[in-house]
């Protein structure tokens, strides 16, 4: 290890992860992401990530009945995982494709960096 190391992923990670379950209805995830300024939610079965759901998703599959429709229904694949110790310039090229990445420790999910994130560290 080099002295001169920059900050990792733990570092700079949100560690309170909002999360919703398969089954919740559209609408209320929703409400959860007005009410707390969030662009994306992970879905959580088991405590495992199973698949996220984003505003775009939402906005994508908009129809007359999707506010009472499950999230499974709309969820995209997990975004992508790495661990606390990462370095965050790994994680860069991620956030060019993805509007953000998960921060696991043993397989469980301990925080979540999005792009504005990358934002207050520069």
């Amino acid at each position: 290890m080099t002295s001169k190391r920059g900050k990792t992923c733990g570092e700079i990670m949100t560690r309170e992860v909002i999360t919703v379950s398969s089954k919740e209805k559209i609408k209320n995830v929703s409400e959860i992401m007005v009410r707390y300024g969030i662009s994306q939610v992970p879905v959580v079965e088991e405590g495992k990530v199973i698949g996220m759901v984003t505003e775009e998703g939402i906005v994508r599959n908009l129809s007359p009945n999707i506010s009472e429709e499950p999230v499974e229904k709309i969820m995209e694949p997990p975004l992508p995982t790495v661990s606390e110790d990462t370095d965050i310039s790994v994680i860069k090229p991620l956030l060019e494709v993805h509007p953000g990445v998960l921060v696991v420790r043993k397989g469980e999910l301990v925080g979540i960096i999005t792009r504005s994130d990358i934002l207050k560290v520069i």
